[in-house]
């Protein structure tokens, strides 16, 4: 009997069937939607169904914990430049920066040539600093599943970090198998982008501005710590460009859902359905301080929110907490994170979608997702007052 690979809808592009067809007969195709599909070689295959025991989708079992009895953290690390460096409060550095004095490996998603999101491996500090900062783009785990199973049978610990199908990816790769000296850490995570779509976004700054963009920072801390209002993008003739406000249209149609990969507006691994399998859950603390005081006077650097879900991880923490300042807040304040619930998918996604593919986003947005006054003002007040501050404005006129 041949093999049957989940549909097109509940697909997220984890790669696992990929790589564990010995056939070589699963091949990813790229779609109208601008993702990669796995589409099998019905000559070359044999019918296994190894890719149907891989698929975190098919086959993967119940998770060892939910979100809600894990255990939550407020963390950040104590060395400011690490800090500002990354996407919040540096956790994920520091956590990896461990696991490679220990002799181990960290995986994680970080660019190459052309600006190609790829799953990489770090065995130093200097690789390490690639895997940093958030990325809104889905990265390519083509290799990694198979690369990293190997070095766990050698016996050398492994981190891998990446969104929580990933993780589950991951886990139904090795069959459910436990490793001692594996360690999964999962980002929360709202939807991921196209890639397709993002390089067709770069290429639009590229040709405005007359260079080549080598290096993005979809969320730096120049005026503070934003979600994604001011775009960096580092230029092969040494210029950095700042896009900010309604010229920042790809982050912008992220922050709406649109052309999310479709398995984004119904994810099997978030709380309550399949759950997440990770160790180590590893997020932006939003609006720390708004149901139980807190006190942090850099908190414009960023803080991070870490949920240790397994023994394994609460070790793992429990190993850097020196390098951190840390305490333990409650799940039900990290709880309104929006990146724990499922996006909604905007109703007129698809006509977005076909648009995006042939339309300058300049169009795109002010088609379907406009810059309003309003969103104006509101990006303008985020930018230039602290979070803390818009807090107390919002407390004093009652909302």
């Amino acid at each position: 009997m041949k093999a049957e690979l989940c549909n097109t809808i509940d697909c997220t592009g984890c790669m696992a069937c990929l790589q564990t067809c010995r056939q070589e007969a699963i091949k990813m195709e790229c779609s109208s939607d601008g993702f990669s599909y796995p589409k099998i070689d019905a000559e070359k295959c044999v019918g296994c169904q190894a890719c149907v025991k891989a698929c975190p989708v098919l086959s993967l079992q119940p998770p060892y914990y939910y979100n809600n009895a894990s255990r939550c953290y407020s963390a950040y690390q104590k060395e400011k430049e690490v800090r500002m460096g990354s996407s919040s409060g540096g956790l994920f550095f520091t956590l990896s920066k461990y696991i490679i004095e220990q002799g181990g490996v960290v995986y994680g998603a970080g660019w190459t040539d052309h600006l190609h999101l790829k799953h990489l491996k770090a065995g130093n500090l200097a690789d390490l600093k690639k895997l940093m900062r958030s990325k809104y783009v889905q990265s390519d785990t083509s290799e990694v599943f198979t690369e990293a199973k190997q070095l766990l049978e050698s016996g050398e610990k492994v981190l891998f970090c990446g969104t929580p199908c990933q993780i589950a990816a991951m886990r139904s790769f090795l069959r459910g198998k436990d490793y001692d000296n594996l360690y999964l850490v999962d980002v929360v995570c709202q939807g991921v982008p196209s890639p397709e779509l993002f390089r067709k976004y770069i290429d639009e700054v590229e040709a405005k501005y007359h260079t080549t963009v080598t290096d993005v920072t979809f969320r730096s801390k120049k005026y503070g710590w934003r979600c994604g209002l001011l775009l960096l993008l580092l230029c092969s003739d040494g210029r950095t460009i700042e896009i900010r406000y309604k010229n920042n249209m790809f982050y912008r149609a992220f922050l709406k859902n649109y052309m999310l990969r479709e398995s984004c507006y119904h994810c099997q691994f978030k709380y309550p359905q399949k759950g997440c399998f990770s160790d180590i859950t590893l997020a932006d603390f939003w609006r720390i301080g708004s149901k139980v005081p807190y006190r942090c006077d850099s908190y414009e650097s960023g803080v991070s929110a870490v949920l240790t879900n397994t023994l394994k991880g609460e070790r793992l923490f429990d190993a850097i907490k020196n390098d951190v300042i840390w305490e333990e807040r409650t799940y039900d304040e990290f709880s309104t994170n929006g990146g724990l619930r499922v996006a909604a998918k905007p109703k007129d996604n698809e006509k977005a979608l076909a648009a995006a593919r042939t339309e300058p986003f300049a169009v795109v947005q002010d088609r379907f997702y406009p810059y309003t006054w309003k969103q104006k003002v509101r990006d303008v007040v985020n930018m230039h007052l602290s979070q803390q501050s818009i807090y107390k404005i919002k407390k004093w006129i009652g909302r």
